[in-house]
């Protein structure tokens, strides 16, 4: 068995951070890079570091297919990448099968969020996208019925507060019945609301999926909730995008009727960074956002495609948006106290240490 270790640098070059957008872009359009870029001027422990952390190496097996002069590690971490992301496709397929069973046999509706509902469609099968989990929505009047068929199936059940979560061996289903998982959000993104509009999955009947602008709301909203720490969440949003192609205007209207037009502009501002165009109709649209606010999330920006991982610089701003995004002194004051607690400080530790180095290992026979 071959083993090899890529130590990481901390920041990236200019060449290598250029390469690093330029592979999501191909990753999210599903193509291969022009072969212009010279192997070795990259910075390859950057690269394949920031692959692993952000998710999204399996991805890069078509972008980077045309190389020739690519490294044998990265040949052998895009392999592997997409063996595991193969091995975990079947694994979901065999429980949307399960979860459709669920289904027919209590008669409820049940909502497939996330990536199984476009992955095929960008990607063509599994290998490209690793899916660790499979997300449902359901009515609160479905959860009991619902919990009782997972048991039945020899499931292990665990209760939280706003969804469910069942484990047989690899496979994870997350069973959510409140479709906002901040609580000043719940007001504003009704769960029966979002079930109503959901239409019949193409692929995975009787499962529904989520009307276009509110599926893209869900998927803001589960970025923005981990705090975009992974490029994986934006490339997603690229790649949806590119098979939904929503009305703008309804997507425009979806968020500022909710106030949360500073929050759509992290987004849109994000994109940007991994290849995405911003519909020309919304040029001349009032986000709401303030000179001040455009620089702290273009800062914000920077800072995540800069450095390997996690950063104090990022941690700090992203705290700073979220305060600014907040609507209301209540809201504010929600964003500001977790500031103040022990379980902040232990976070701004761990970025602070995780951004100082980081290590690529491989193993392979």
């Amino acid at each position: 068995m071959n083993e090899f270790e890529l130590v990481c640098p901390k920041r990236a070059d200019p060449y290598s951070r250029q390469f690093w957008f330029s592979s999501l872009e191909a990753s999210w359009r599903n193509r291969c890079m022009e072969s212009v870029w010279d192997m070795e001027q990259l910075d390859w422990g950057y690269l394949l570091w920031m692959g692993q952390y952000h998710r999204v190496l399996a991805g890069f097996q078509t972008p980077w297919a045309g190389f020739s002069a690519l490294p044998e590690a990265a040949r052998e971490l895009l392999w592997i990448a997409g063996e595991t992301a193969a091995r975990r496709g079947a694994i979901v397929n065999e429980g949307l099968c399960e979860v459709g069973t669920l289904a027919r046999e209590i008669g409820c509706r049940v909502v497939l969020m996330k990536s199984p509902n476009y992955l095929l469609e960008v990607f063509g099968d599994y290998r490209c996208r690793e899916v660790r989990d499979i997300d449902l929505l359901v009515s609160e009047n479905d959860i009991d019925a619902v919990s009782s068929w997972f048991l039945g199936h020899r499931f292990e059940e665990e209760r939280r507060r706003r969804q469910r979560i069942y484990r047989r061996g690899d496979a994870l289903i997350e069973v959510h019945f409140c479709a906002a998982e901040r609580r000043r959000h719940w007001g504003l993104l009704s769960t029966e609301a979002l079930m109503d509009r959901a239409q019949p999955s193409p692929r995975h009947a009787p499962l529904l999926q989520l009307e276009p602008v509110d599926d893209l709301l869900m998927l803001v909203l589960h970025a923005r909730h981990h705090e975009y720490a992974r490029y994986l969440w934006l490339r997603d949003l690229a790649a949806w995008w590119s098979v939904r192609q929503p009305d703008p205007s309804a997507v425009q209207t979806a968020f500022l009727s909710r106030g949360w037009g500073r929050m759509a502009w992290v987004v849109w501002r994000g994109l940007q960074e991994v290849g995405w165009e911003m519909p020309l109709s919304w040029a001349s649209v009032d986000w709401g956002v303030k000179d001040r606010f455009d620089r702290l999330v273009n800062r914000y920006w920077a800072a995540r495609g800069l450095f390997t991982g996690e950063s104090p610089e990022a941690f700090r701003l992203w705290k700073r948006i979220e305060v600014s995004e907040a609507e209301g002194w209540w809201s504010k004051l929600a964003a500001i106290l977790p500031c103040f607690s022990a379980k902040f400080m232990r976070e701004y530790r761990s970025a602070r240490r995780a951004g100082l180095s980081g290590k690529v290992i491989a193993r392979g026979g």
